[in-house]
């Protein structure tokens, strides 16, 4: 939570329930049915990204059937994240970041029902953006007036 530019301390919090949670819990189910440790964290995460099955041994494992425990860890997520923010009558934005966007938006959706939910183009890389922005806006006023140019995305 923040208000324009600073953050809201008081309603801000992590929680420990995001997606390796999500991955995780996938790998233990994989891990049950081919009798061995599974651990293709990054083959489950395309898995789940492209809508395609997720291949062990030879063998197709549906990751459909695992939709209501995805659910259940983002609603879980959401719900300490609500209970952090506490009423959301005075929210102006939500916006939808970060690698696991997709995993949590209908929970966000339902949190936020009263609110249109704004979902950056590419959501997976909002946070490496926001830092390279952060980034260039430092060095361009710890330079200004200096004579020193600042390049940025490849351009000078």
């Amino acid at each position: 939570m923040a208000r324009g530019m600073r953050l809201s301390h008081k309603r801000s919090h992590s929680v420990d329930r995001g997606v390796a949670d999500i991955l995780n819990l996938i790998a233990d189910d994989v891990s049950v049915e081919i009798g061995s440790t599974y651990t293709g964290l990054d083959s489950i995460d395309h898995a789940l990204r492209t809508g395609k099955a997720l291949n062990v041994y030879q063998k197709t494992y549906q990751l459909s059937r695992m939709k209501p425990m995805v659910e259940s860890i983002a609603r879980q997520a959401v719900a300490a994240m609500m209970r952090r923010i506490g009423p959301a009558y005075d929210v102006r934005n939500v916006i939808l970041v970060g690698g696991g966007a997709f995993l949590f938006r209908k929970a966000v959706m339902q949190a936020f029902a009263s609110h249109e939910v704004l979902e950056v183009k590419e959501p997976m890389y909002a946070n490496v953006r926001g830092y390279q922005i952060a980034g260039s806006n430092y060095v361009a006023a710890a330079t200004q007036g200096t004579g020193v140019v600042v390049a940025e995305g490849g351009r000078a």
